[in-house]
């Protein structure tokens, strides 16, 4: 079994371990911050709070 071989059968795996759980992240924050946008505009106050800084660091802890 060569290297190509190997990188062929990883790179299915690296994509579901790595690149799907990465889409539904920013997936969640775009939806968080479209639907506190959607909030801004119909009233004064933003019904959901302003949490990227607790989110980021929840984010880059684990």
């Amino acid at each position: 079994m060569g290297a190509k071989d190997l990188v062929t059968i990883l790179h299915p795996a690296i994509a579901v371990v790595f690149v799907f759980p990465l889409l539904g992240i920013v997936t969640h924050y775009a939806w968080q911050t479209r639907q506190r946008r959607l909030s801004d505009k119909s009233s004064d106050k933003a019904k959901f709070p302003l949490l990227s800084a607790r989110n980021t660091c929840s984010l880059a802890a684990g």
